[in-house]
């Protein structure tokens, strides 16, 4: 039997598609943008710098530069997943739900009285900067 395959974390797999979405949107051999490089090596520092090339389809020898060229402000700067989280409330109760994100955007979100709106949505939202 042959080596399992082994699946990609959600961060990566994120990454993976916003990689792709930025390559189908520019010429082929287009530098890639300054932002995504960014998160491709804060992305290698959790995950490793082998994993991280080969998901998002970048050269080991370039990510492997920028590593090592990288401001300590930007290493420190990786993204860390979210936890799921269910919730269940009666109506006519009142919560208050705060979503902070690793560079200090808050989103703060007070419900009374009435039945909770698709949560998912608005936090997903959130998570990607209201892509």
């Amino acid at each position: 039997m042959g080596k399992k395959k082994q699946e990609l974390p959600a961060p990566l797999l994120r990454a993976r598609k916003r990689f792709g979405r930025w390559r189908s949107a520019h010429r082929p051999r287009a530098p890639l943008a300054q932002d995504l490089w960014d998160e491709a090596v804060a992305l290698a520092r959790v995950h490793g710098h082998h994993r991280t090339a080969r998901a998002l389809g970048l050269d080991y020898y370039s990510l492997g530069e920028r590593l090592q060229s990288a401001p300590e402000g930007k290493r420190e700067k990786a993204r860390v997943a979210g936890s799921f989280v269910e919730m269940f409330a009666p109506v006519g109760s009142e919560c208050s739900i705060e979503l902070e994100d690793t560079d200090g955007a808050k989103m703060r979100i007070c419900l009374r009285g009435v039945e909770f709106p698709d949560l998912g949505s608005l936090s997903r939202d959130f998570w990607r900067g209201g892509a």
